[in-house]
């Protein structure tokens, strides 16, 4: 019984905890700042952010010598939405960014919005009135 607690326990914190996680090393921090910590720290530990030139980071963040499953998602603040070497052959961030775009405004439908972003609007199938 303590057993099957305990897993439901772990179930129920676990996506609050990686919600709320923010990259590591310097939460609430900059891109250049946190940049600048973690380069002095060991390299071996952490991937070394990049950073977009408005000092937000990049939404698409690898580690220097790896491929594509050793990327991970960040939004322009560093909150963490994807962990790397999970098996998902990172390519693009661009899903994760809009749903945590949408979590943060309360908004549900994923395919709201669409037609202000056309490199999704294009991707989308035109509706027809065919039956």
């Amino acid at each position: 019984m303590l057993k099957i607690l305990t897993y439901v326990v772990l179930i129920c914190l676990s996506p609050r905890v990686l919600c709320f996680y923010r990259y590591p090393g310097y939460p609430g921090f900059d891109c250049p700042t946190a940049r600048e910590g973690m380069m002095k720290r060991p390299s071996s530990y952490w991937m070394i952010p990049k950073c977009n030139d408005d000092g937000t980071f990049q939404e698409k963040q690898c580690y220097d010598a790896g491929g594509p499953d050793d990327c991970m998602c960040v939004y322009k603040d560093g909150t963490l939405l994807s962990l790397a070497n999970q098996g998902f052959n990172t390519t693009t961030c661009l899903c994760h960014a809009i749903a945590y775009e949408r979590s943060l405004i309360g908004k549900h439908s994923f395919f709201a919005g669409f037609e202000a972003m056309p490199e999704l609007a294009s991707a989308m199938p035109s509706p027809t009135n065919e039956v």
